[in-house]
C-alpha cells in the first residue's frame, strides 16, 4: 500500500471514530448493551465508617415502545411509577432516552449512604427527575428496580451476598462494567426497596438524597434503592456519580455512570480537524513528488 493510500484512511479512519464518539444507539426502544452495568466503589478510611457502594444504571432509547411503558423498559404500566422530584414536571415521555440507576449498599459497607450525586455537563441536559415507586394506602412501598437473568438486582435485609445488573463479582474499582443478561425492570412489592427523600438538580448535578442532617440514613448496609431517572435528548456517553456517607466526617467516593453528551458537534469539528492535518501532510507528501530535483 502506498504512503499517500495510508494517510488518506487514516484521515477517513480519524474522522470516522472523532465524529462517533462511541457506538451507536440501538433504533428501538430497549436497553442500550454499552451503556447498561454497574459501578462498584468503596472508600479506605477505618472499618467502622467503610463506605461501600454499588451503583447499577442503564440507558433505554425510546423510539419504537409502547403506550404505558415509553422506553421499553419491559413493564407494561412503568409510566405510571414516577414520582417527579423538586423543579421536574412528569416523566418526560417525548425525550430520546431514559437514564436509569439504583444504589446499592453492599454487604462489605459499614457506613450508611446518605447522598448520590450525578454530574452532567449542563443542567439543561435533562428533561425530567425522579423516582420509579407507588405507595399503597397504609403507606407501605411498592418500589420498581432493575431484573436480569438471576431476578430482582440488590441486596435484600436477611442476605450477605447480592445479584448485580451485570457482574456479580464486585470490583470496587470506580470504573463502569457493562455486560447485562437479559436486563429489565420489576415491581419490589416486598417493602425492601428505600424511597429517596428527594431528587433535584444542585447546579450543573443530579442529587439524589435518602437522608439530611441529624436524621438516621434510610440507605443502610444491605439496602437497595427504587429506581431514580431522568430523561434527555442528548445520546449517552460516560460521565462521572460520587455517593457520600452521613458520619460527622463524611467520606465521598467516586466512579463512572452514563450521562448525557450534549456536545456531539464537538467530536466532528475535532474529527475534521484531524482529518484536515492529515490532507495538508498528504498535500505536501504529493507536492514533493512532483518537485523537480
Amino acid at each position: 500500500m502506498s504512503n499517500t493510500t495510508s494517510l488518506a484512511r487514516l484521515a477517513l479512519l480519524a474522522l470516522a471514530g472523532l465524529a462517533v464518539g462511541g457506538p451507536a444507539p440501538s433504533a428501538r426502544a430497549e436497553f442500550l448493551a454499552d451503556f447498561s452495568g454497574n459501578t462498584s466503589v468503596t472508600s479506605t478510611g477505618p472499618n467502622t465508617t467503610k463506605l461501600d457502594g454499588v451503583y447499577n444504571f442503564a440507558v433505554l432509547n425510546r423510539t419504537g415502545g409502547t403506550s404505558g411503558d415509553t422506553f421499553g423498559t419491559g413493564l407494561s404500566n412503568f409510566d405510571s411509577y414516577f414520582n417527579a422530584g423538586t423543579g421536574s414536571g412528569g416523566l418526560n415521555t417525548s425525550a430520546k432516552y431514559l437514564y436509569l440507576f439504583e444504589v446499592v449498599n453492599s454487604p462489605s459497607g459499614k457506613a450508611l449512604i446518605q447522598q448520590v450525586m450525578t454530574s452532567l455537563y449542563h443542567a439543561s441536559d435533562i428533561t425530567s427527575w425522579g423516582s420509579f415507586y407507588s405507595l399503597t394506602q397504609e403507606g407501605e412501598v411498592t418500589g420498581v428496580g432493575f431484573k436480569d437473568n438471576k431476578g430482582a438486582i440488590g441486596v435484600p435485609p436477611d442476605t450477605a451476598s447480592g445479584n448485580y445488573f451485570g457482574s456479580d463479582t464486585l470490583t470496587f474499582d470506580g470504573v463502569a462494567h457493562t455486560g447485562v443478561t437479559n436486563p429489565g425492570v420489576m415491581i419490589l412489592a416486598d417493602g425492601s426497596s428505600v424511597t429517596p427523600l428527594d431528587v433535584f438538580m444542585d447546579g450543573n448535578n443530579l442529587r439524589t438524597v435518602f437522608s439530611i442532617s441529624n436524621e438516621p440514613n434510610q440507605l443502610a448496609n444491605n439496602s437497595r434503592s427504587v429506581l431514580i431517572g431522568f430523561t434527555s435528548d442528548f445520546d449517552p456517553t460516560m460521565g462521572s456519580f460520587n455517593m457520600r456517607n452521613s458520619s460527622s466526617t463524611p467520606s465521598t467516593i467516586y466512579g463512572a455512570a452514563p450521562i448525557p453528551n450534549p456536545e456531539p458537534s464537538a467530536l466532528v469539528l475535532a474529527g475534521v480537524g484531524v482529518a484536515g492535518l492529515l490532507g495538508v501532510a498528504l498535500c505536501r507528501r504529493r507536492s514533493a513528488a512532483v518537485t523537480p530535483a
